[in-house]
């Protein structure tokens, strides 16, 4: 888990690259939609203050607190950070989820230069080998994780998530429509993000595994 020394985009919050143990675990294919949300959770904060929206966008302007809900009532949980990274790199080394090259982005994500500034519909561009959509672009998404600076002293499990040590702050990971490649880099983090914050660029995915634990 993150980034090499020697890669040149590397930032000092995506080290030290440290060795994670992954148990077996499902994601979904897309990002929740705000139809998903609102058959689950009786309603839509999507905010579309950022281009269109509709049943198959991903729902967006959601709570860290609501897409652990919304993961809950239907017997999953927010990934952990580093579930989320295994995920998006699809078992391989390059830089993005489609390869090394940048310009392969065009192919698996809606981001800066191709988005118009506003979500799209999910799975409206390629899949990754592994079946995901949208790792990169698109809205980034809630994880489980409180957010910490670096890696220094991080588990080295990828279940349970990394607990807050002081901070309330929350992870986000995968870049979105508003960013340039460089934030879509698969070992790329967003940064720290209040729970109770509703971004218009930012929404979630689920996942589940067999080994269920308390967040």
């Amino acid at each position: 888990m993150g980034c090499a020394s020697n890669d040149m985009d590397c930032s000092a919050q995506e080290q030290p690259q440290h060795d994670v143990q992954i148990e077996t675990f499902d994601l979904m294919a897309t990002e929740v939609t705000e139809e998903q949300f609102r058959a689950v959770m009786g309603s839509n904060p999507s905010c579309r203050s950022s281009g269109p929206g509709g049943p198959r966008y991903p729902v967006d302007c959601v709570t860290w607190g609501q897409a652990a809900e919304f993961c809950t009532r239907i017997s999953g949980r927010l990934p952990s950070e580093a579930e989320w990274e295994f995920a998006a790199a699809a078992g391989e080394t390059a830089a993005f989820p489609c390869g090394d090259a940048s310009n392969c982005l065009e192919t698996v994500a809606w981001y800066a230069t191709n988005s118009a500034s506003g979500k799209r519909p999910v799975a409206s561009k390629d899949a990754s080998r592994v079946g995901l959509y949208d790792m990169s672009g698109n809205v980034a998404e809630w994880v489980a994780d409180a957010w910490h600076p670096d890696y220094q002293a991080a588990p080295g499990e990828g279940w349970p998530a990394w607990d807050a040590k002081g901070t309330a702050e929350r992870a986000v990971r995968g870049g979105s429509f508003y960013d340039m490649p460089v934030y879509l880099r698969t070992t790329k983090r967003q940064g720290g993000i209040a729970p109770d914050t509703r971004e218009p660029s930012v929404g979630f995915r689920c996942a589940h595994a067999p080994r269920t634990q308390n967040m």
